[in-house]
C-alpha cells in the first residue's frame, strides 16, 4: 500500500506539472463533468412518472456521496438556458440505498421544476450538494407517530416511511398518515402508499379536497382522535402548518410538533428599496422595494452565497458596511457597521447607501469593472458577435467550447515539448501553447474578467472567481484595466494603459529623443509582455515617489501572485447549496460557503 500511494502521489504531481496553474481536477471537469471531485455531479439514471405533473428522477452520483437521513433535503444544480439554477428536493429513497431519488412537482410558470419534472430524461448530468435538514426522526423512534402531509409535502415523509419499512416495520404499526391532494389521480405516491399500508399496518387517511374541502385542525381531531398523545411530522402548503401550529400551541404540546415549510416567509411592508454595492466585486445594484438584497444583487450580475432563501440556514449571511437594511421579515432596521445581514430576507433603505460584503473569493481588493461591465452587458443586448441575438444555451456552449479547446492545446502542448528534442514535437507543442495563451489571454480572460458571462452564474466562468495564467493576477489586472483604464480612457496621468508611460502613441504627448528608440523596445516588451505588465501594476513609480510604501507594492505581489489558480481552487460551491427549513426542535446553524441562484423553493 506504501508503495502505490507513493506511485499516485507521483502521479498527482507529474499531473500538476502538465496542468498547473490549474489543478488536473479542472481539466478533468472541462473533458466530463462527472470526473470532478470539487463540483459533484449525478447521472439521471431514470425516471417515474407519479401523477401529470410530479415526477420521480433516479441519480446516480459520479462519486462516493454521503447518505442522507430520512427527511433530509439535498441541492439540485441544473442549466436553465445556460445559466445555473439551484434548488432543493427531499430525498425520497431509502438512506444508503444505490440511487438517490428525489421527486419533483413542476410548478406552474416555474423555472426549474417543469424542466427537471418534464425535461430531464435518463443520461442527463445534474450538479448535486449535500444531505441537509434538521425533519428527521429521532431515534428511539416514538411509540405513536401522526403524519400529516399535503401535495409535495409528502415527499420527506415518504422518505421516513420507507426508511421505517425497511429497517423497523413494528414502528409503523398502529402509526397514522393524513395525506392531502385534490384528486385521487393528484395524489402523489398513490399507490405506493397504499400500499404500504396494506403491508405494515400504518393507517392511511386520503382526503381529496376537491370534494372534502381543505383539511382543518378540527377535521384532524376527528379524524385522529388521539393526536395529543402522538409526536407529528407535518408538511405541506403555509395556511395548513400555519393552522397546525397554532392549534398545537393552544390545545397540544408545541414540542410534540415538527414542521418543514417550503415556502419564503412573507415580506414585511415599510422597505422602499435603495442602492447597495458589494464590496468584493464592487457591483452596484439598485433594490426595489420589498426585494432582498440577494435578489437585487443577483440580477447585477453579483456570485453571492445563498442556501434556504428563507432566512434561516445563514448560509447567505454578509456584513453591513454603511448605511442601512430593513429585515424584510421584521421590519427590523439595522444600521450599525460591522452587523451581520442575512441578504436574502433583507433589503435596502432608500435613505441610504448599504454596502453589504459578499462570500470573500480572493484576497486582493481594489476597484471592480463596474462601468465596462455595465457596458459589455449592454453590448451583449445588441451585438451579435457576443451573444446578443443567440439563444444563452448557445452562448453557454460557446463558452466551454472555447474552455475545452484551450485547456486541451495547453495541456496537450505541455505533453508534446517533453519530447522537444524531435524538432516536430517541438514545432507542435510551441504551435499549440501559443494558440493557447492567445485564446486565454483575449477570448477568455479579458473578457471574462469584464463580467460578460456573468449571467451564466456559473463559478468556473465568472469575474469574481477567474484566473487565468498569466504573470499579473486578476485582481491587479481588474484594477490596472477593467477600473482605471475603462474609467479614464485615454485620460494622461489616469490612464495607466495610455502607453504603459513608455510609448509615444498620440501627437499630443511632448516629442523626446528616446522615442526613436521606441520600435526596439516595442520588440523587447512583446517578448516579456507578460511580466512588464505584472511589474507594471506594483506600482513601482509611486513607490519611488513616495506615494506609496515599497513594502506595500511586495505585499500586494504576495498575495495575489503566489500561484494565479488559487481562487479555482476555492470555487467549490456550488456543491454546497442547501435549503433549510423550518422545524420546531431546530438547533442553531452555522454559515456554509455556497453559491447557488435564482429565489424561490421549486419554481
Amino acid at each position: 500500500m506504501g508503495v502505490l500511494g507513493g506511485i499516485a502521489r507521483r502521479a498527482r504531481v507529474a499531473a500538476g506539472w502538465l496542468t498547473q496553474p490549474l489543478l488536473p481536477d479542472d481539466l478533468l471537469a472541462t473533458l466530463n463533468p462527472l470526473w470532478s471531485s470539487r463540483e459533484p455531479h449525478a447521472r439521471v439514471v431514470g425516471r417515474r412518472r407519479e401523477t401529470a405533473d410530479t415526477t420521480t428522477l433516479q441519480l446516480r452520483a459520479a462519486r462516493p456521496w454521503p447518505a442522507h437521513r430520512a427527511g433530509q433535503f439535498v441541492g439540485i444544480g441544473v442549466r436553465v438556458e445556460g445559466v445555473w439554477q439551484w434548488r432543493t428536493y427531499s430525498a425520497t429513497s431509502v438512506p444508503g440505498a444505490p440511487l438517490l431519488e428525489i421527486t419533483v412537482t413542476a410548478v406552474p410558470g416555474g423555472t426549474v421544476s417543469p424542466v427537471l419534472a418534464h425535461g430531464t430524461g435518463p443520461g442527463a448530468h445534474v450538479r448535486i450538494g449535500p444531505p441537509a435538514g434538521d425533519f428527521v426522526l429521532p431515534s428511539p423512534v416514538p411509540e405513536k407517530l401522526l403524519f400529516v402531509t399535503a401535495g409535495s409535502g409528502i415527499t420527506p415523509v415518504m422518505a421516513m416511511l420507507r426508511e421505517l419499512r425497511a429497517t423497523r416495520p413494528g414502528a409503523l404499526a398502529g402509526a397514522v398518515l393524513v395525506h392531502c391532494d385534490r384528486t385521487p389521480a393528484d395524489l402523489v405516491f398513490g399507490p405506493a402508499l397504499r400500499d404500504l399500508a396494506g403491508g405494515t399496518g400504518l393507517r392511511l387517511v386520503e382526503r381529496h379536497t376537491a370534494g372534502a374541502g381543505r383539511l382543518t385542525p378540527a377535521a384532524l381531531a376527528d379524524t385522529v382522535p388521539d393526536w395529543p398523545a402522538r409526536d407529528t411530522w407535518a408538511c405541506g402548503p403555509a395556511g395548513l402548518l400555519d393552522d397546525l401550529t397554532d392549534h398545537w400551541a393552544r390545545h397540544g404540546d408545541p414540542a410534540a410538533l415538527h414542521v418543514e415549510r417550503f415556502a419564503p416567509p412573507p415580506v414585511v411592508e415599510g422597505g422602499t428599496g435603495g442602492r447597495v454595492t458589494f464590496t468584493t466585486s464592487g457591483i452596484v445594484a439598485e433594490a426595489g422595494p420589498g426585494t432582498p438584497l440577494m435578489a437585487a444583487g443577483e440580477a447585477a450580475g453579483a456570485l453571492l452565497p445563498s442556501g434556504c432563501r428563507m432566512g434561516i440556514c445563514h448560509t447567505c449571511v454578509g456584513t453591513l458596511r454603511e448605511g442601512a437594511v430593513r429585515d424584510l421579515r421584521t421590519g427590523d432596521l439595522h444600521d450599525t457597521p460591522g452587523v451581520s445581514v442575512r441578504t436574502c430576507v433583507s433589503g435596502a433603505r432608500a435613505t441610504s447607501r448599504s454596502s453589504c460584503e459578499e462570500n470573500p473569493r480572493d484576497e486582493c481588493g481594489g476597484p471592480s469593472d463596474r462601468r465596462a461591465g455595465r457596458g459589455a452587458r449592454r453590448r451583449a443586448g445588441r451585438d451579435p458577435r457576443r451573444g446578443g441575438r443567440e439563444p444563452r444555451r448557445v452562448r453557454r456552449r460557446y463558452i466551454h467550447r472555447v474552455i475545452a479547446v484551450q485547456r486541451g492545446l495547453e495541456v496537450g502542448g505541455r505533453a508534446v515539448l517533453l519530447f522537444a528534442r524531435f524538432p516536430p514535437a517541438w514545432v507542435a507543442g510551441t504551435a499549440a501553447l501559443t494558440v493557447a495563451k492567445i485564446l486565454e489571454n483575449m477570448e477568455l480572460g479579458h473578457n471574462i474578467l469584464h463580467g460578460q458571462w456573468d449571467w451564466m452564474r456559473d463559478p468556473r466562468v465568472h469575474s469574481t472567481t477567474w484566473e487565468w495564467d498569466h504573470a499579473s493576477p486578476a485582481a491587479a489586472w481588474k484594477k490596472s484595466h477593467n477600473y482605471e483604464h475603462h474609467t479614464f480612457t485615454n485620460v494622461r496621468g489616469k490612464d495607466r494603459d495610455l502607453g504603459y508611460a513608455i510609448m509615444r502613441v498620440t501627437p499630443e504627448q511632448e516629442w523626446k529623443p528616446v522615442y526613436l528608440l521606441q520600435p526596439i523596445y516595442n520588440v523587447g516588451l512583446s517578448a516579456v509582455f507578460e511580466w512588464a505588465i505584472a511589474l507594471y501594476d506594483l506600482e513601482v513609480e509611486k513607490a519611488q515617489a513616495g506615494e506609496k510604501p515599497w513594502a506595500a507594492s511586495g505585499a500586494t505581489r504576495v498575495r495575489c501572485g503566489a500561484r494565479p489558480a488559487a481562487s479555482s481552487r476555492r470555487t467549490t460551491c456550488s456543491s454546497r447549496c442547501s435549503r433549510a427549513r423550518v422545524s420546531s426542535r431546530r438547533s442553531p446553524r452555522t454559515p456554509r460557503p455556497t453559491s447557488c441562484a435564482t429565489p424561490g423553493r421549486t419554481r
